[in-house]
């Protein structure tokens, strides 16, 4: 998987792009190499099936990293913001947006 610019993250079952910095999706990851960073089909071979026996789960279906954890080695480090009432982050503001809104809405102030 190294040589491809991957890595497999344990015990949260993942496939991390070392140069992108994050972890890829199941359905995508063995084309990822190839679409994003050129490396040959031929560098690729047997790597769907490979990818396919770990049963990996979504990226998204992960539990986040404990906040003040140590930097992960492969992953980058992602400016985000973080819920008040609960703790929940997230990079994209739209997905604490909707949080809010579905989890907290009695706490809003308009």
């Amino acid at each position: 998987l190294e040589s491809l610019g991957l890595y497999y993250n344990s015990p949260e079952q993942a496939i991390i792009c070392i140069k992108c910095g994050f972890a890829l999706s199941p359905r995508r990851a063995s084309e990822h190499p190839g679409k994003k960073h050129g490396i040959a089909r031929s560098a690729r071979h047997g790597l769907k099936p490979l990818l396919g026996s770990l049963n990996l789960p979504d990226p998204d279906a992960l539990a986040p990293r404990p906040h003040g954890s140590r930097r992960h080695p492969y992953l980058a480090v992602q400016k985000g913001l973080s819920c008040k009432h609960c703790g929940l982050h997230s990079a994209n503001r739209k997905v604490l947006e909707d949080h809010l809104r579905t989890e907290h809405h009695d706490k809003l102030e308009l």
